[in-house]
């Protein structure tokens, strides 16, 4: 969709409960929201064979989307990443840069 945002996302299996939230401004974070992961049990790589998930590495696949209001498009989104296992909350913010959808 043109007003929407998603992705696929790679994560260890440290433990089988486990939250991982896409936390994502449109306005500098003067104001933020938050959309949910969903996990996926298998990954299906450009050559077509699936992948286990997770794999025998003990990595799993998540996916997320979030619609975007009338007049923003995805160049206006910034996000990172909260991964919230055994009670630690483990940050991927690429780095001080932040995500932007389609870099």
């Amino acid at each position: 969709y043109k007003n929407s945002v998603g992705g696929n996302l790679f994560v260890r299996n440290l433990a089988p409960q486990k939250t991982i939230k896409i936390v994502y401004t449109m306005d500098n974070w003067t104001n933020s929201s938050i959309a949910y992961a969903s996990y996926k049990s298998e990954v299906y790589p450009s050559y077509g064979s699936s992948i286990p998930s997770p794999n025998r590495y003990g990595v799993e696949s998540w996916t997320f989307s979030f619609a975007l209001p009338e007049g923003i498009g995805p160049q206006d989104v910034e996000y990172a990443i909260a991964y919230e296992v055994n009670g630690v909350t483990y940050w991927d913010n690429n780095f001080g840069n932040n995500y932007v959808p389609g870099n």
